[in-house]
């Protein structure tokens, strides 16, 4: 019986491989990989030999998972996206129910991701997180992820170079006072990343660079915490009898203001 082993391959500079990784790729004898052509350079940049290896594509339009299952069966199946982890926005979940389903062991050599680097460089809390991954392409449900929001935290997405400025302009009219980061090409020789309020994406749209690969962060309040909050003050004017004290602690929450200075201007 072999194991289903996921490798998490450099997304950018080939520098960030672990030895761990590297030593798999140079002993292992059966890979899925995400694209075949892509797999064969890297290991040719690590000047590994590869023709003796099993190399066989591996995404969402070529799962055999029987054949795969015969192969795990016998072997150590090592499993490798593009680039990153084979987890994180691509299939490798179905293999790995396939692999517990059939008690099969499995086993993680990691290493970096767009997602460790954004969070890491976005400048935003990000405790908690969310990440999404790409978002559809429908409107309806982008917009089911975007009502997700208002519970508040910081939210991270996959995006292209093509829809970035949509994804981006729709973000900032639903929340205007919400706080982001723009990671490009992270890793690699254009790296950058712009910070930024909601209010200033103009701004940063006109320096925008829409090339290369993105990962999108945007921090919230926790805007649900907030409105119990203010139905907890509501209920509290209710049970008082609307006392002009606890009327203008409300309306300082809602308005923003200081209780004291609402309180003043109540008659």
């Amino acid at each position: 019986m072999g194991r289903l082993i996921l490798l998490t391959l450099p997304v950018g500079n080939l520098s960030d491989i672990t030895n761990r990784v590297k030593t798999a790729l140079t002993e292992g004898e059966v890979f899925a990989v995400e694209d075949t052509r892509s797999f064969k350079k890297l290991l040719q940049l690590l000047s590994i030999d590869y023709s003796d290896k099993f190399i066989q594509s591996f995404h969402e339009h070529t799962q055999d998972f029987e054949f795969w299952l015969q192969k795990m069966q016998k072997t150590d199946l090592y499993l490798c996206s593009e680039a990153g982890s084979p987890l994180i926005s691509d299939p490798a979940y179905p293999l790995i129910q396939l692999a517990l389903a059939n008690e099969i062991e499995i086993d993680s050599y990691g290493g970096v991701s767009a997602l460790n680097y954004a969070l890491e460089l976005c400048g935003l809390p990000i405790q908690p997180f969310t990440f999404y991954g790409f978002l559809s392409r429908e409107r309806k449900k982008r917009n089911e992820v975007y009502l997700k929001l208002q519970a508040g935290g910081t939210f991270f997405f996959f995006e292209s170079p093509h829809r970035i400025e949509k994804t981006v302009s729709e973000l900032v009219q639903l929340y205007p006072k919400a706080q982001l980061a723009i990671c490009r090409e992270l890793s690699k020789k254009f790296q950058q990343v712009w910070r930024f309020a909601a209010k200033d994406w103009a701004k940063i749209q006109s320096q925008l660079i829409t090339k290369g690969e993105f990962v999108l962060a945007i921090s919230l309040p926790a805007q649900e915490q907030q409105q119990q909050h203010l139905e907890l003050l509501a209920q509290a004017v209710l049970h008082s009898g609307g006392q002009k004290k606890d009327l203008a602690k409300l309306l300082a929450e809602i308005l923003n203001l200081k209780s004291k200075d609402v309180y003043q201007k109540l008659v």
